[in-house]
């Protein structure tokens, strides 16, 4: 039986890339339409499950059973914050476009 104070989950960084990635592609097609804010809602529904993860300016992708290692320090986690600031910005101004 596992002990689930054990239970470690971990945050895969190029995963988060690749969403991102991809909400940006779909961000930027939709940009293009004629797009409702019900468009840009859906949108934003997508990276708010990206959101979750993100806490304290960064994601927390450590290694919970070695107390020296840093998520601050991984490679990647400087993009991964200023590819999800991008897309809530464009998603901002989608919104702000509509008003």
């Amino acid at each position: 039986m596992q002990n689930s104070s054990l239970f470690i989950m971990h945050i895969d960084l190029g995963r988060l890339h690749q969403q991102l990635m991809h909400i940006a592609k779909e961000t930027a097609q939709v940009s293009k339409s004629n797009y409702t804010s019900d468009d840009v809602y859906r949108l934003q529904e997508k990276v708010a499950e990206i959101d979750k993860d993100y806490r304290e300016a960064v994601f927390d992708d450590r290694d919970r059973l070695n107390l020296e290692d840093d998520p601050y320090e991984h490679p990647g986690q400087g993009e991964l914050a200023d590819e999800l600031e991008q897309i809530h910005c464009v998603h901002y101004k989608m919104l702000k476009d509509l008003q």
